[in-house]
């Protein structure tokens, strides 16, 4: 009984790999010798689809450098399937898709550093996803914090003065008074890029100064609020 408990085991995981590898395949671009091969018999047709699903992934991630994160590109790096993949404690009823699309997004910016001059791109990405610049509230995740203080989405009525606000309906399904604003370490983490840029560029004591005039206030709020 126990050898044949063991064998349905083996079965069901075999089965499952082969599920997830099928999927995983499903929404891959082929490989160069699997394009040679279609190639071969349909060449016009192949190189109109491999060109258009490079573009597509390209254009995704460009999105994915500037922060911008609707729900096609929510659903392409597959954030929520991911987050509750690695959750610790399913049980705990604390959503961690905010956290995982952060660190999705500064993880995947350092691939800029393959191409020559990528570098402020890939800091760039850092910077945006540090706050995340929009997060599409039809993505299907939580667990994350809206964009705007709620002294700005209490005025974001048509009329009101906020109501003009870029990217405000990422916070459309939040209440005035919930979540930490994402919108100060956004611009916070913008300011340190375009101080280190302007550095590497034209390094001096003003900019330095600069700098340290806003970090140390900062780094000690976050320290003391830890």
């Amino acid at each position: 009984d126990g050898d044949l408990a063991d064998d349905d085991d083996g079965v069901e995981r075999g089965s499952f790999f082969k599920n997830m590898s099928r999927e995983t395949r499903h929404n891959d671009v082929p490989t160069f010798i699997e394009i040679l091969y279609l190639c071969g018999r349909e060449p016009c047709s192949t190189l109109y689809k491999y060109a258009w699903a490079l573009l597509w992934k390209c254009t995704n991630y460009i999105k994915l450098t500037i922060g911008y994160w609707d729900s096609t590109l929510i659903e392409a790096m597959e954030i929520k399937e991911i987050a509750d993949r690695f959750d610790e404690d399913p049980l705990d009823e604390t959503d961690r898709d905010g956290d995982t699309l952060r660190i999705m997004g500064v993880s995947h910016s350092l691939l800029w550093q393959l191409i020559p001059m990528g570098l402020p791109f890939a800091k760039l990405g850092e910077a945006t996803n540090d706050g995340t610049t929009f997060i599409d509230p039809d993505g299907g995740l939580s667990g994350y914090d809206p964009f705007y203080p709620p002294w700005m989405r209490k005025r974001m009525g048509e009329g009101q003065r906020c109501a003009g606000l870029p990217g405000k309906r990422q916070d459309r399904d939040f209440l005035p008074s919930v979540g930490h604003a994402r919108v100060y370490l956004w611009v916070w983490s913008m300011l340190k890029y375009c101080i280190m840029m302007a550095l590497s560029i034209n390094p001096g004591p003003i900019l330095f100064g600069i700098f340290a005039i806003f970090a140390f206030p900062i780094k000690l709020f976050e320290s003391l609020s830890v």
